[in-house]
């Protein structure tokens, strides 16, 4: 268990980002039809990046970088294709 909670607490930090992690518990470790193992990461179509963390659930954190300090009237927009 040491180093489920070691994975998980690096996952949930991305240094020197301010990127929004999760966490679902039970979560299969499937995406797309593909199994992953402990510890095994895949690219969501949302930019997502997961790690599983069977048998516990998946992990999931931002990969896009949020503007900051923009005028009101911009919008962000971001690619599904290049995250």
């Amino acid at each position: 268990w040491g180093r489920l909670c070691l994975l998980l607490s690096l996952l949930l930090q991305l240094p020197g980002s301010q990127a929004k992690c999760y966490f679902q518990a039970k979560a299969p470790c499937e995406y797309e039809g593909k199994q992953f193992s402990l510890g095994e990461s895949w690219l969501s179509t949302n930019c997502l990046l997961c790690t599983c963390l069977h048998p516990i659930g998946v992990g999931c954190c931002e990969t896009t970088q949020h503007p900051i300090d923009f005028p009101d009237w911009c919008e962000a927009h971001y690619d599904s294709q290049t995250c």
